[in-house]
């Protein structure tokens, strides 16, 4: 039996590798012959052009930036080729697809989110070969309140494509099951199915010290001032921020962007920070993996990360740009139970849509 698995593997985002990463490793470690399928989703690779051609601007933005995102290209191309078994063949189109594999599980990420990628994308809703078995592990919309009332019908419709189907968000869970009337489960990342110690191998302990990480993807002006009180209170003598925004800091600060850190080196911040802040879903996941004292910040589309949070019994996490916050250590003597009951569940769903039981 063979196995491909579909997801953003091309993507130049760390959560996007580490989630396909992972379950690649979860995979193998059940003894399936399972590899990525090197599917080039044109949106996916239009998005992460060395040289951005959308407008007379973009070309010029480009060329400026064009050692840095060069170096970004190559940091994660030496992920892939290291870490990621990948397949030999280049899956462009539906039909690339006929007596490559017996399955095909589609997800995690947020591969059916539209905008994404470029709309009802055959591959990842599973139109094609009809005699691949396809299972929809942890599939991701993000927002369910996104997407209009036909665009949600369209999505139920696709689940018949699917022998098993599982979604990441409970809201999008419980949106499939109303429009398809079908099973539909809610399950982990799949970042979550592999323990601390798994991914010690992988990862690289950065030189900084006794710092707060601070994971950037949505800006808020203020939530630097909410990092340099809680630095304070913890004596953390400098902040480390992973991509976003550069800001003047009341304390010395150090930025990485894609360019500069490596995913093994991403994955090392994660384990040696002192406190973690994060607007990142994956951000909140590697805290909880490396039983980090963390807080995610929830100014925008916080569903997918609360989501995880409320699964955790960790709700406590979520704060806000402009809040005072008190430190206070995550309590993982009630985290871990919950994640635990939630990784058999996950691990449960997967191995019985793969062995079809």
């Amino acid at each position: 039996m063979k196995i491909g698995t579909l997801t953003f593997h091309r993507a130049q985002n760390y959560g996007g590798v580490l989630q396909c990463y992972a379950l690649l490793k979860f995979l193998q470690n059940q003894g399936y012959d399972v590899e990525v399928v090197d599917y080039r989703c044109p949106k996916i690779e239009r998005a992460y052009r060395i040289i951005d051609t959308y407008s007379f601007k973009s070309i010029l933005a480009s060329l400026l930036y064009l050692a840095k995102r060069i170096k970004a290209k190559k940091n994660f191309a030496s992920f892939r080729k290291k870490y990621l078994k990948i397949s030999d063949k280049k899956f462009k189109s539906p039909g690339d697809f006929s007596g490559q594999y017996d399955i095909c599980i589609m997800g995690s990420d947020q591969v059916w989110t539209l905008r994404l990628v470029g709309g009802f994308n055959p591959i990842f809703y599973g139109d094609f070969s009809p005699s691949i078995r396809k299972i929809g592990y942890a599939v991701s919309i993000a927002e369910i309140n996104h997407f209009s009332v036909e665009e949600r019908n369209v999505m139920a419709k696709h689940i018949d494509n699917f022998t098993r189907f599982s979604t990441r968000e409970d809201s999008f869970r419980d949106e499939m099951i109303r429009l398809s009337g079908k099973k539909v489960y809610s399950v982990l990342d799949p970042s979550l199915l592999l323990s601390m110690n798994e991914y010690d191998p992988i990862l690289e302990l950065p030189q900084e010290e006794n710092y707060i990480l601070y994971y950037q993807q949505e800006y808020h002006p203020l939530t630097k001032n909410l990092i340099v009180d809680i630095a304070h209170q913890v004596g953390a003598k400098m902040v480390v921020v992973v991509t976003g925004t550069k800001e003047h800091y009341d304390i010395p600060c150090h930025y990485y962007d894609t360019d500069s850190l490596s995913v093994p080196k991403f994955l090392g911040l994660f384990k040696k920070a002192k406190v973690v802040f994060t607007s990142s879903f994956h951000g909140t996941a590697y805290s909880i993996v490396f039983r980090k004292d963390f807080y995610f910040v929830a100014n925008y589309a916080p569903d997918r990360a609360r989501n995880l949070l409320v699964k955790c019994g960790a709700e406590d996490r979520l704060v806000y740009s402009t809040d005072k916050v008190a430190f206070s250590k995550v309590d993982y003597s009630k985290v871990e139970p919950c994640l635990e009951n939630h990784r058999k569940e996950s691990m449960q769903f997967l191995i019985s849509a793969i062995e079809n039981k």
